[in-house]
């Protein structure tokens, strides 16, 4: 009975593992859980954009605070920004009033893994909600846009975030390229815009990985094992 039990357990460990495993999405030192709408990496977490989408800024901090979630600042952003995209070889500037924008050529290949726009919006989710059938179905528009920013200078204004996949444009096949962008705050007011949710930011609440978990189980085996046959 008690080699049964065991066997049953680390079943259970493995299930456990697997589970973990499952809904996981990785790229360029974040992890996104799709079961929690959060991406985490560099001691931060991320609420996904979309979960915010058509928010303004007061209405995203309003509901979400109550969990800890707090407004992304300026310097947090340009360090998502410098970690994420740091092959572009640009500084990203976390100056309030600075707009900067890289353009990327067209990839016919939308290789998820060497495309740095898709990885971006398929972490932080897709703000773009229009299609209306004039984007290509076979490489449609995807982008993730967000509110950011201290509004030092309390002029109401706050910065926006926006990374574009590159995308094919109607029957004719149009391609057009991607591009990121950190706008200044003389863009944008704190009102809700459509396509463009809040960026939301918390320290990252550790859970132990699934593989710590794992040895753990197989080490209290042994030792249930171990004391079992000295029985």
């Amino acid at each position: 009975m008690m080699k049964i039990a065991l066997i049953g357990f680390l079943f259970f460990v493995c299930s456990c593992f697997n589970i973990a495993q499952a809904g996981l999405i990785k790229f360029q030192g974040y992890t996104l859980d799709e079961e929690k709408n959060i991406v985490s990496g560099y001691g931060m977490d991320w609420l996904q954009w979309d979960e915010t989408l058509g928010l303004s800024v007061d209405e995203g901090i309003r509901e979400y605070s109550v969990k800890g979630w707090r407004l992304a600042s300026n310097i947090e952003m340009a360090a998502l920004f410098n970690q994420f995209f740091i092959m572009r070889r640009f500084i990203w500037d976390e100056k309030e009033s600075t707009n900067q924008r890289i353009y990327n050529s067209f990839d016919t290949l939308e290789d998820v893994k060497l495309d740095n726009e898709k990885q971006f919006v398929t972490l932080f989710g897709n703000t773009y909600k229009d299609f209306d059938g004039s984007i290509g179905s076979r490489d449609p528009l995807e982008f993730s846009a967000a509110f950011f920013g201290n509004d030092l200078n309390n002029d109401t204004l706050y910065n926006h975030a926006a990374v574009w996949d590159d995308y094919i444009q109607g029957s004719g096949n149009l391609s057009y390229g991607g591009y990121t962008e950190l706008m200044g705050d003389s863009n944008m007011s704190s009102e809700k815009v459509e396509n463009m949710g809040v960026a939301l930011v918390r320290d990252s609440i550790e859970v132990p990985e699934p593989s710590t978990l794992a040895i753990f189980a197989l080490g209290m085996i042994g030792l249930a094992t171990r004391r079992f046959k000295k029985q």
